[in-house]
């Protein structure tokens, strides 16, 4: 199998990969993952302990600086007793 090598001279607007920008859809995420959280009077910390992960990785989920994988979103839902599609209500 050959590499190819990525022309290093592009600008950046060129490039194909670009910073990423959080979507709607994972600020979306994050918030329903906040009100879920309040809701059921969880707090972040006792979220995170839960889930294994530090306090900080939690706030960077919740506020979409940080893109929740599948799976640890399937987590949170599980350890908050409530369904995944929650996340996704009223998403457009």
């Amino acid at each position: 199998m050959r590499m190819t090598k990525r022309p290093t001279n592009l600008k950046a607007s060129e490039r194909l990969v670009t910073p990423r920008k959080a979507m709607s859809t994972d600020e979306h995420i994050g918030a329903a993952i906040t009100a879920l959280r309040v809701e059921r009077g969880v707090s972040r910390s006792q979220l995170a302990e839960t889930l294994g992960i530090s306090h900080q990785q939690m706030q960077k989920y919740e506020s979409a600086k940080n893109r929740i994988s599948a799976s640890r979103l399937y987590e949170v839902c599980q350890v908050l007793g409530v369904p995944i599609t929650r996340a996704f209500e009223r998403l457009k």
